[in-house]
């Protein structure tokens, strides 16, 4: 005859059957009767294990004190505790029936506790059996999905009780849901913005200014008027006619160079694209920052350009008058220009200068230059304003910047990259050059006046 291993799985099925029947159909002699065969009847079908014997989930038995063993070594034994008691409970219904013709009040409510006892038994060794499979041996709680923690709140519950299913569900925290490591911090993924974040660099405004021409050589050639004697007249039909006198000198405008290169590794350039254009950015932003210095500054001494300001000519200060502010040392200077009879095409200033004449207000405190909600055009006497922070605060130029100096390119910023410079190659690098080559000719030095705002020397 075919016989069930004594388990614990076999013993709680055993017991729950048993006290199912006089619980669903009532305490009786009969269901009783019935629980007391069930029980008998499941030990003649159950096989005792032999001495010795060892369940098959040994990682939840071998346990140590106070290891998971020996928790459910705990269970086992009140397993095997309640069953003595719930087959005391049931002989007790006989003697009732004997002694008092009918089953006790008492007796029926120690049979329901025992029911409910041995369904809290099997729930805790059903959660034994399962953290055998899985091999985790920890009482550690398990960790629940979102939509088991919902239906396990009390709230859904109660909402789901209802009949009629109005409105909506409580609200459910989520209290153990954070984002550490241990809960959903691995979903959560962060945002890489490709942007890089420079500093800004200064406005350039001279090359706006200045026509450009390309060339071919390192040197430019030009010719400037040196002498000029108009002798020219009124004369008579038969009169002598006077002779004037013009020479000519020619100029020299050496080319000069400005460079610079960055290194990085193979690696970056390959990897990180955004990286190498944010490098070539940098790399000619940096040289037409000297450039716009050397234009307006540059002292013309070794390798150095010969700017605008070291060429042009001297604010005449005598013609400054009292009381004069700054918009008006603009305009004679303007008219310093134009008695040299070349027509002034444009202003440079200092943005803290140019701010401080738009702030300007006259005896009603009225701006005279902008409006505070819609500003104006920058401009002074009908010529456009640069603001460059190439020319010093305090100072100005004028001039007629398109006809009277030109910039000669002979060759426009390049990038060049190399992996032979120094020791590149074996460290892996690579070497990214910036330069360009550029001449400034001032071939009026009488079209450009440049002073202090002040009026003064």
């Amino acid at each position: 005859m075919f016989k069930f291993k004594l388990s614990a799985p076999f013993v709680l099925l055993s017991i729950a059957v048993a006290a199912m029947v006089p619980v669903t159909f009532g305490v009786a002699l009969n269901t009783i009767a019935a629980a007391a065969f069930i029980i008998v009847f499941a030990g003649f079908l159950a096989e005792r294990a032999p001495a010795g014997y060892v369940g098959p989930h040994t990682s939840m038995q071998r346990g140590e004190v106070g290891e998971p063993g020996d928790v459910k070594k705990q269970v086992l034994d009140a397993i095997k505790g309640h069953s003595d008691e719930l087959t005391r409970a049931i002989a007790k219904t006989e003697t009732d029936i004997k002694e008092h013709g009918q089953v006790l009040e008492s007796t029926k409510n120690e049979i329901v506790v025992l029911s409910e006892k041995g369904s809290d038994l099997e729930a805790r060794l059903g959660e034994l059996e399962q953290r055998s499979v899985r091999g985790d041996g920890s009482d550690a709680e398990e960790k629940k999905t979102l939509g088991q923690m919902f239906v396990d709140f009390d709230g859904f519950k109660e909402f789901a009780g209802k009949q009629k299913h109005k409105g909506q569900s409580p609200l459910l925290e989520l209290k153990d849901i954070t984002s550490g490591s241990s809960s959903a911090g691995d979903g959560i993924w962060s945002f890489r913005d490709p942007e890089i974040v420079s500093d800004p660099y200064r406005p350039r405004m001279l090359r706006s200014l200045i026509p450009t021409v390309p060339v071919g050589s390192n040197l430019v050639e030009w010719v400037q008027t040196n002498v000029r004697t108009n002798n020219a007249d009124m004369v008579s039909e038969t009169g002598l006619k006077p002779k004037s006198n013009i020479t000519y000198d020619r100029k020299e405008t050496p080319v000069r160079k400005i460079a610079h290169y960055f290194k990085t590794s193979t690696e970056v350039l390959s990897d990180f694209a955004r990286l190498r254009a944010e490098i070539d950015n940098e790399g000619f932003e940096m040289l037409r920052q000297v450039e716009e210095d050397q234009l307006m500054q540059g002292d013309g001494t070794g390798i150095n350009l010969l700017g605008l300001v070291p060429q042009a000519t001297a604010y005449n200060v005598g013609s400054t008058q009292s009381g004069d502010q700054q918009v008006d040392v603009i305009r004679r200077a303007i008219l310093q220009v134009r008695q040299s009879f070349y027509g002034a095409t444009g202003i440079v200033m200092n943005p803290a200068d140019w701010a401080a004449i738009e702030l300007l207000k006259d005896g009603e405190n009225r701006y005279l230059f902008s409006a505070v909600t819609t500003g104006a055009p920058a401009r002074l006497w009908g010529l456009p304003v640069v603001e460059s922070d190439a020319i010093d605060a305090g100072e100005f130029m004028v001039g007629a910047f398109s006809t009277a100096a030109a910039i000669y390119d002979r060759m426009q910023a390049a990038v060049y990259m190399s992996t032979e410079n120094e020791d590149d190659f074996i460290n892996n690098m690579v070497s990214i050059l910036f330069e360009e080559r550029l001449a400034l000719a001032v071939k009026r030095p009488l079209a450009f006046v440049h002073g202090n705002l002040s009026g003064a020397s």
